[in-house]
């Protein structure tokens, strides 16, 4: 937080505090805490923009510290994709064709479209801090 305003992604920030001690015994590096938040903040927002049609309630994808500017050692944007959607690509590309998470992207056909349609919709929310 800079002084002088809000935090950013203010629920994002609460639920990465409220957890950081209660999953210190399985993940006691800070950093390795935070990657691991990034991956589950991501993949949360990716099922959001799946939903179709999105619930009013829900007007856009939930953003979080994972779409902010800090870049740890050795997660930084590649070709224009976040740490986070480098990883899920990864991921994909050796799951198998019972993989849960095809049915959310369309399919290993429709992976790419759906992930920059994601990552164009996160530009637009992104904040420097």
């Amino acid at each position: 937080m800079q002084p002088g305003r809000g935090w950013l992604y203010p629920p994002s920030h609460l639920l990465r505090a409220d957890l950081r001690e209660v999953l210190r015994p399985i993940l006691p590096d800070d950093e390795d805490y935070r990657w691991a938040h990034d991956r589950y903040e991501y993949r949360v927002t990716l099922a959001q923009y799946h939903l179709e049609p999105r619930p009013a309630w829900l007007a856009r994808c939930t953003p979080g510290e994972f779409i902010g500017t800090t870049v740890f050692a050795g997660r930084q944007l590649v070709n224009g994709q976040s740490a986070t959607e480098t990883d899920f690509r990864t991921t994909a590309a050796q799951a198998d064709e019972d993989w849960p998470w095809w049915p959310t992207v369309g399919g290993a056909d429709r992976v790419d479209t759906t992930l920059v349609g994601l990552r164009r919709e996160l530009a637009g929310m992104a904040r420097n801090g």
